[in-house]
């Protein structure tokens, strides 16, 4: 297909293919495998890559689902809303630190469903007093 312009940071590195055509512009990344040992190739049925990769999604679905939701503790009105800022806060100073050390920010595992669980709260928090400023009754 041609050769490539190769970008290299450590072990992650990228490629542009070069000398192909001027319509088309292919970049590639990686990380940890050799781009010598790395082969583009032309693709003429994606179906398999399509069914392949909606199994995998499908599995980790599957995977998520089975872990119950984080437990909060109770939080009425402004509460729910303060914890969520809090949750924020904190996950914001931790990325500044560890950019701030020259590591890169992970997300720590159970992060993601208890942001979630705090969002929901918070909205239904939200739902509820608008709910209960426009004089409807309010349900939990």
């Amino acid at each position: 297909m041609g050769d490539a312009l190769v970008c290299r940071h450590g072990t992650m590195w990228a490629a542009r293919l070069i000398n192909g055509s001027p319509e088309v512009i292919v970049t590639i990344s990686g990380h940890g495998a050799d781009p010598d040992v790395v082969r583009l190739e032309p693709v003429t049925d994606l179906g398999p890559l399509l069914a392949a990769r909606n199994e995998v999604l499908g599995r980790l679905r599957e995977r998520r689902r089975a872990i119950p939701p984080p437990v909060l503790e109770r939080a009425e009105g402004v509460a729910a809303w303060r914890a969520l800022a809090d949750f924020w806060l904190a996950e914001h100073a931790r990325v500044g630190e560890a950019r701030r050390a020259g590591r890169e920010p992970r997300t720590p595992v159970g992060s993601g469903p208890l942001r979630a669980a705090l969002w929901q709260r918070a909205a239904r928090e939200r739902q509820r007093l608008a709910g209960a400023a426009r004089g409807r009754p309010t349900t939990r």
